[in-house]
C-alpha cells in the first residue's frame, strides 16, 4: 500500500479505552471460501464458509488476563506486525485436552476477537493489493498451547498464544459474535 497521510485527533471525545479481549471465535484458513471487504472503510462484513459450524468458540477467564497486542517491528522499509493473542482457561480436563489437541495440529487459523470496547477484530488475514482484497497473513496464525497445573498456591489451567505476522494492521469487522455462530 502507498503512502497515505490522515487526520488523528484524540482530544475530539473522551475516547473509551478499555483494554483487553473477552471472547474469540476461531476457524481454519481453508473453511473461508471468501470475504467480504467494505470499499470505503477496509471493514470485514462478512464471511462466507465451506460449511456451518466451521467457527469455534473460545470463552476465556474473566480475570483481565486476555489480550490482542500487535507490535509493529521495522527493517529499513519493511514494517509487518507481530500479532499475539493470549488467553487462559481456569481448570485441567478432558474436554480442554481434547480442544488443545485439536488446535495445535492447525496451520492456518483465522481468529475474530472481540475486545473489551466493544469493537472486532480480524487475526490472520490481511489486506492485499487494495482495501477489499484479503490474503493470509504473512505468518499464518498457529497456535501455540501451554497445559499448567502449577503449584496448590496456583491454579492449573489451560493458556493459548495465537502468534502471527502480518504485513498490516488487523482489520476490523463489524460481525457480531453472533453472526459468527449462526454461519
Amino acid at each position: 500500500m502507498a503512502c497515505s497521510l490522515l487526520d488523528l485527533d484524540n482530544q475530539v471525545d473522551c475516547p473509551v479505552s478499555d483494554g483487553g479481549i473477552v471472547e474469540s471465535r476461531v476457524a481454519e484458513c481453508t473453511d473461508i471460501t471468501d470475504v467480504t471487504i467494505a470499499a470505503l472503510t477496509g471493514i470485514v462484513t462478512a464471511f462466507t464458509m465451506a460449511s456451518t459450524g466451521l467457527w469455534k468458540k473460545l470463552v476465556y477467564d474473566d480475570d483481565d488476563t486476555a489480550f490482542y497486542n500487535q507490535e509493529g517491528v521495522r527493517v529499513n522499509n519493511k514494517h509487518t506486525f507481530t500479532q499475539t493473542a493470549f488467553m487462559k482457561f481456569a481448570g485441567l480436563n478432558n474436554a480442554k485436552r481434547l480442544v488443545v489437541e485439536g488446535l495445535t495440529p492447525c496451520c492456518c487459523l483465522v481468529v475474530v476477537h472481540f475486545l473489551s470496547n466493544g469493537e472486532a477484530v480480524v487475526q490472520g488475514l490481511e489486506n492485499f493489493t487494495s482495501i477489499t482484497t484479503y490474503r493470509t497473513s504473512k505468518k499464518k496464525a498457529k497456535v501455540t498451547a501451554n497445559v499448567m497445573t502449577d503449584t496448590p498456591a496456583n491454579e492449573d489451567r489451560v493458556e493459548f498464544n495465537f502468534i502471527s505476522e502480518s504485513r498490516n494492521s488487523s482489520m476490523y469487522t463489524n460481525l457480531t459474535p453472533e453472526d459468527l455462530d449462526a454461519l
